[in-house]
C-alpha cells in the first residue's frame, strides 16, 4: 500500500527542509500543542543542525503527509537529556554508532484525502501503520548505509505495539520516563528492522482495495499523530 501511493524523500535542500519544519509546526504546535506556536509557522530546535530530515509525499498529489528526522550522536542524543540510558548505548553514542528517531509525525487527514483521491473509500482507510512502516524502512536503510549500529527512540506504548506487530525486535535501553505521556527508551538494529519489514509486504504493496482493508480491519484504534 505504501509504495503504491507514497514515497519517502531525504530533505537535503532548503525547500524540502522548510517543508518538513512546516509540517512539524502543523502537527506538534497547532494540532498537538506540544510546542509553542511560532510566527513563521515552522517548528525547529537545536538538534536539527545534526539531523537528517525526511518527508513523506503523496505520489498523486505531491502533498507532504508525514515526516521524521534522524539525529546523529555527537556525542549525545536528546533521549539522554530526558531519561537515563544504558551505559552501552551512551558509549556507542560517543563513537557515533547510534542515531535517534525523532519528530515522527503524520498528517492523518491529509493522508486520508490523498487516498480518497486515488479511489479508496474513507471507511477503509487507516493510513498510519503503512506510513510508519515506510518511514521505518527509510530510516533503517539510511542508518544501515551509514554503518549505524542502533536506532534509539523514547517510544509511547501505542507506537511500541505497532513496531512489534511489524515484527521489529526492540531492546529496552534505559529507564521508563514521562515525556508527553509514559514512554520507554528502546533501540533497534537497522538490518533487523529491514528484514522484518521485508516480511510484511502487505503494508507496502496492496494491489486491490480489499487487500488493504483486510490488512487493517483488525488493528488498534487510531495511532498517535505525533511522537
Amino acid at each position: 500500500m505504501f509504495d503504491d501511493h507514497f514515497e519517502v524523500i531525504l530533505a537535503n535542500d532548503e525547500e524540502t527542509r522548510l517543508a518538513h519544519f512546516r509540517l512539524r509546526h502543523r502537527i506538534f504546535c497547532e494540532l498537538k500543542q506540544f510546542e509553542r506556536v511560532s510566527k513563521d509557522r515552522m517548528e525547529r530546535d537545536f538538534f536539527d543542525q545534526t539531523s537528517s530530515h525526511f518527508i513523506v509525499k503523496s505520489k498523486a498529489s505531491h502533498a507532504i503527509v508525514a515526516g521524521f528526522r534522524l539525529i546523529s550522536s555527537n556525542p549525545q542524543i536528546p533521549s539522554a537529556l530526558i531519561t537515563e540510558l544504558d551505559d552501552g548505548i551512551l558509549n556507542k553514542c560517543r563513537h557515533g554508532k547510534i542515531v535517534e528517531l525523532s519528530r515522527l509525525c503524520i498528517d492523518r487527514e491529509l493522508a486520508i484525502q490523498t487516498l480518497i483521491g486515488v479511489g479508496l473509500k474513507r471507511e477503509t482507510i487507516r493510513p498510519e501503520k503503512p506510513i510508519i512502516a515506510g518511514m521505518l524502512r527509510a530510516a533503517s536503510a539510511h542508518s544501515d548505509q551509514a554503518e549505524v549500529e542502533g536506532i534509539v527512540g523514547i517510544v509511547p506504548l501505542t507506537l511500541l505495539r505497532v513496531y512489534r506487530s511489524l515484527g521489529i525486535e526492540l531492546k529496552q535501553c534505559g529507564q521508563e520516563c514521562r515525556h508527553r505521556g509514559k514512554r520507554v527508551p528502546y533501540v533497534g538494529r537497522p538490518q533487523q528492522v529491514l528484514q522484518a519489514l521485508k516480511e510484511n509486504r502487505r503494508y507496502f504493496h496492496s494491489r486491490v482495495e480489499a487487500e488493504y482493508k483486510s490488512a487493517v480491519e483488525n488493528e488498534d484504534a487510531l495511532l498517535p499523530a505525533a511522537v
